[in-house]
């Protein structure tokens, strides 16, 4: 492609439908990817607000052909001061507020492959084994990238425009100083998966992600293709130093210490070694610049609890690629052109927040007094956290939710 208007770096889920939607406007773009597809992924849990999105981006129906598990809500089981008990989120309750209220579990390796896929189709000049080194500048300006190709001689592409979907690489926050660890959430995540394990199904065969509280953390577990199961241990950083041991003995802890993931895995093989992510939660003093702007994981992460990353870095890019169109025809690709992406991204990402930091509060505290109990006595509360549990973010009054969780509090 010659002079390219937009230069994509990353090809996951957030700069593939960053690139999809601009060449659908009819820029030219170019993605560079490093790795070559199917690349493995973790964040397999999807939400039912991505339907409408999906349409836009042209792949509901490869998405709903490609045989991934239906998913219908969330499981909790909650450890509080009277024990352990479960409480079901069911996506479904409240089904007038999205196009289907249901969504899917996800192997990432296939979903990323077909929404770059998707990206070739319409024009998108993509080029995997690419390895961006750096963002060239002009003063303040992003002027373009430089890059490996796959047999590692260097060159340079220059747009008006770059986009770091670069993922947990924050090529651009790293090397601008934007990037902080979020001092609200210093966990540490530890996952696998597995084949021939066992999962919770429901009559109509659809399942749910179960969400279990363990000690110093929680664990998920998300059913996939193929018989394969993914589980992963998310732990609080001063609980894993605490008591030193190695990625291995702490997932195999929390596991074990599980009755019901315990039975699950009875007998199932694990299809790799343990990955660690030892800071899981980051955050960026800002998305955008001048010529350029930062979507998905590249510009902030909170915490894989709720299943918004992949969420939230879709929908980011689909706003950041209202804005990028707007500032190539009229020529002021600038910051100020680009900031209304930012503060529209950031009240979705607010909200979960909130939501996030009130789960750890649960499990810390132990308090019975807790969102998912009191939902089951307050149900405009209930229908609240059934919506942006679904990733209905602008949807879910966050003002409402939390004042009926405080009249619905429970005596003693």
């Amino acid at each position: 492609m010659r002079n390219p208007e937009v230069v994509v770096i990353g090809g996951g889920p957030a700069g593939s439908s960053c690139a999809i939607l601009l060449a659908m406007r009819g820029h030219r773009v170019v993605l560079l990817e490093r790795e070559s597809f199917p690349r493995f992924m973790i964040g397999e849990s999807l939400l039912p607000a991505a339907w409408d999105l999906w349409d836009r981006l042209g792949v509901r129906d490869r998405i709903e052909d490609a045989g991934y598990p239906v998913k219908r809500g969330v499981l909790f089981r909650i450890e509080d001061t009277e024990g352990f008990h479960e409480f079901l989120i069911r996506t479904d309750e409240f089904p007038q507020y999205f196009v289907r209220p249901f969504t899917f579990h996800v192997d990432r390796a296939h979903f990323d492959r077909m929404l770059l896929t998707r990206a070739r189709e319409v024009g998108v000049d993509v080029r995997e084994r690419h390895n961006v080194k750096d963002v060239i500048f002009d003063g303040s300006r992003a002027t373009g990238v430089s890059y490996l190709d796959p047999e590692g001689q260097a060159s340079t592409i220059e747009a008006p425009v770059v986009v770091d979907a670069s993922g947990r690489r924050t090529l651009l926050a790293t090397k601008l100083g934007r990037r902080y660890a979020n001092p609200d959430l210093v966990k540490a995540a530890y996952y696998a998966h597995f084949e021939g394990a066992g999962r919770r199904l429901a009559d109509d065969g659809s399942t749910v992600t179960d969400i279990h509280s363990t000690e110093g953390g929680w664990i998920w577990y998300i059913p996939l293709r193929r018989d394969v199961v993914s589980v992963g241990v998310v732990l609080d950083t001063a609980y894993v130093q605490a008591a030193p041991r190695g990625r291995d003995e702490l997932f195999r802890h929390a596991v074990q210490n599980d009755d019901q993931i315990s039975a699950w895995l009875s007998g199932a093989r694990q299809c790799f070694e343990i990955k660690a992510i030892p800071s899981i939660s980051y955050l960026s003093h800002s998305f955008v610049g001048d010529g350029f702007l930062m979507v998905g994981d590249a510009a902030m992460f909170i915490d894989p609890i709720f299943s918004a990353g992949v969420m939230l870095a879709m929908r980011g890019a689909e706003f950041a690629a209202e804005v990028i169109s707007r500032g190539l025809r009229s020529g002021d690709v600038s910051s100020e052109t680009f900031l209304p992406y930012e503060k529209r991204i950031r009240k979705p990402i607010a909200k979960m927040h909130k939501i996030i930091t009130n789960w750890y509060d649960i499990m810390a505290s132990r308090d019975r007094n807790h969102i998912f109990r009191l939902s089951q006595q307050a149900p405009l509360m209930r229908e609240q956290l059934v919506v942006l549990l679904s990733g209905g973010y602008d949807k879910a009054d966050m003002d409402v939710f939390l004042r009926e969780s405080n009249s619905a509090a429970l005596p003693g």
